[in-house]
């Protein structure tokens, strides 16, 4: 999970996402396709709410709609997948009661702390203003943060996005997210899938597209409080799902679509660039001319998949392509 647990451990524990959350994933997964609740999931929820309480909050909230998904996804009466779904939920609740000994205390040192929550405005206002856009510096911040965690340099002096290194969204795993994620619609159609299951992966994006895009998840997972954009911690998983995903598909003998590519080598070329040009310092220039060499050699890869049909080769490019 590209070092964040290295880099947010001494900050907000948020690190533990690159451990915690996938496995309270894995546990949700095993729990839905046996029917109820495995022992595991409670536990490895209690674990996590030991290690951070309001990372907990928000890492239990992702699991309950990607639970949503998960069930809409499966073919199936919906009476039978609504109460497996009531039986993890109530795994989870059950998990976070065995941390109540850890959590208890925190939620009282967080209640009194009135400044986090004390923002002027009536609760629908607050929720009402997660339909406005944000500032167009987070726009911007969030399209070259899918591309590194910085090229917008990290020193506090030189740091020129939004807010700063640590409260900017956190949504970076891989060039290779990037050019699959471009991807990622385009394969709907071409990979066998059902109506149903082809509305659930456009119903998922358009939702990770509206909680990157507008604040109100940043509100909901602040505890209704201001906007952050520590929440974006937990999509990093589901990013990873997804490259995996078209990985797989691709590895199948499934094409890529080219306009994408285009579009992939015109932002890596134009960001990149640029983030080298705005530093001043020469390693990180060179730094980020190697991450460019590396996109460019992935999109030429891919590019490959697209139209060579022989087996072998295109294990190879995938090899490849994972090497990068």
């Amino acid at each position: 999970m590209n070092g964040f647990l290295l880099v947010w451990g001494q900050h907000y524990q948020f690190g533990m996402a690159s451990v915690y959350l996938p496995l309270v994933l894995v546990m949700a997964e095993r729990s839905f396709r046996a029917g109820k609740a495995k022992a595991g999931l409670p536990v490895m929820v209690c674990l996590m709410v030991f290690s951070s309480t309001y990372f907990s909050y928000m890492s239990c909230l992702a699991v309950g709609v990607y639970l949503l998904f998960r069930a809409a996804y499966e073919e199936g009466d919906w009476k039978q997948k609504i109460w497996v779904l009531v039986r993890i939920y109530a795994g989870m609740l059950l998990g976070i009661a065995m941390g109540l000994c850890v959590l208890l205390p925190s939620l009282y040192a967080i209640i009194g702390l009135s400044g986090r929550t004390e923002t002027g405005l009536p609760l629908w206002r607050r929720l009402l203003n997660g339909f406005l856009p944000l500032k167009p510096s987070y726009y911007l911040t969030l399209l070259y943060r899918f591309f590194s965690a910085n090229l917008q340099n990290v020193q506090s002096t030189d740091w020129w996005g939004y807010a700063n290194y640590y409260e900017a969204p956190n949504v970076f795993t891989s060039i290779i997210s990037v050019i699959f994620g471009c991807q990622f619609l385009g394969c709907l159609n071409r990979a066998g899938l059902t109506k149903r299951q082809k509305g659930v992966f456009r119903g998922a994006a358009a939702a990770v597209a509206f909680i990157l895009l507008f604040p109100l998840a940043g509100i909901v997972c602040n505890a209704f409080s201001g906007y952050m954009s520590r929440f974006t911690f937990v999509l990093l998983p589901f990013f990873c799902l997804m490259t995996a995903w078209v990985g797989d598909f691709f590895l199948k003998g499934g094409k890529a679509g080219r306009a994408w590519l285009v579009l992939n080598l015109v932002l890596i070329l134009a960001l990149y660039g640029s983030g080298a040009f705005l530093t001043g310092d020469p390693e990180r220039k060179r730094l980020i001319f190697c991450m460019a060499l590396v996109g460019i050699l992935a999109v030429v890869c891919v590019s490959y998949l697209a139209k060579k049909e022989n087996s072998a080769l295109r294990r190879k490019l995938y090899g490849a392509i994972m090497m990068l």
